[in-house]
């Protein structure tokens, strides 16, 4: 079995937003970076609703001009994720 995993930066709207849809479709687990945590979470809600359970899809909140902030954020994705 392959996996894929994705991070997505701006994953709240346009083509970030599809792209996470459409990859959740696929059966990818992919992680929404967004730095509006509404958008982003109701991005993940919908990749999840509409990828029909293949896919998985997680919100993070990041700013990613913030250099601390991605470095933050990314430490938490591969704690979260390394055991994959």
């Amino acid at each position: 079995m392959i996996l894929y995993i994705l991070q997505i930066a701006g994953a709240g709207r346009g083509v970030g937003r599809e792209l996470a849809i459409q990859f959740s479709k696929l059966g990818a687990t992919v992680i929404c970076w967004d730095i509006q945590s509404d958008i982003n979470e109701e991005t993940a809600m919908l990749a999840n609703l509409l990828g029909y359970g293949v896919g998985k899809a997680y919100a993070y909140t990041c700013d990613i001009t913030n250099r601390d902030q991605v470095k933050e954020t990314a430490f938490i994705g591969l704690v979260c994720w390394s055991e994959l």
